[in-house]
């Protein structure tokens, strides 16, 4: 199988590059409005379900190795825990929710950190469930593009808030028509079977939704 490799240039770097400002884990209403830096317990952020169906262990293996030498340049994201979005789904003891990168985060864990620096997103950018969807969607389809089996299962969670596939696409910036051939591969292919499919490494549309008919 072959793996995807990370590009380290884009994830690591001098810490010290990084352009904002700094605050301590406590936020202000004002801070709440705001993108900042806040340095966090590792134990205080939920990892939800991710929009990126796999791991990539070689990835995250990377980030280990270098993370010692030039440390994180693009910090993994996260946003603070809102009743309106979470209903209950974080369990207690956790007060911010991971956003976007996972691998960055499972890095830190291996290395033991109990703290580190997150990039945080305000309640002003992220609203609500959908907010959230596309976020994830956004930065992990620019950092790496996605499977088109992820790009389907995306599509899939928009659809379950009872966004409409138009609506989805947009949200996505993909065709109508690509959605209906995403919409085509959810409904015929489940998350394991998609998981098999990432882990062959098929990548070619036809193949899949043909698979999918």
């Amino acid at each position: 199988m072959t793996r995807s490799k990370v590009n380290l240039s884009e994830v690591l770097g001098d810490m010290g590059t990084t352009k904002a400002t700094r605050v301590a884990d406590n936020l202000t209403n004002s801070m709440l409005n705001t993108k900042q830096i806040i340095k966090v317990s590792l134990n205080k952020v939920y990892v939800a379900k991710q929009i990126r169906l796999k791991i990539n262990q070689d990835t995250v293996d990377g980030i280990v190795k270098s993370v010692p030498i030039s440390g994180l340049k693009n910090l993994a994201e996260i946003r603070k825990v809102t009743p309106a979005i979470d209903e209950g789904s974080v369990p207690e003891g956790y007060d911010y929710v991971l956003l976007a990168g996972e691998h960055r985060f499972r890095a830190l864990e291996i290395l033991g950190m109990a703290e580190h620096d997150f990039s945080f997103i305000p309640p002003s950018i992220i609203k609500t469930k959908e907010d959230v969807i596309r976020y994830k969607y956004e930065e992990n389809n620019v950092r790496s593009e996605m499977h088109i089996v992820e790009k389907a299962n995306t599509l899939q969670r928009f659809l379950e808030l009872g966004v409409t596939q138009a609506n989805a696409a947009e949200k996505m910036g993909i065709t109508t028509s690509l959605a209906s051939r995403l919409n085509r591969i959810n409904k015929h292919i489940d998350e394991e079977d998609k998981l098999k499919i990432i882990e062959l490494d098929i990548k070619s549309e036809r193949v899949i939704v043909s698979i999918a008919k």
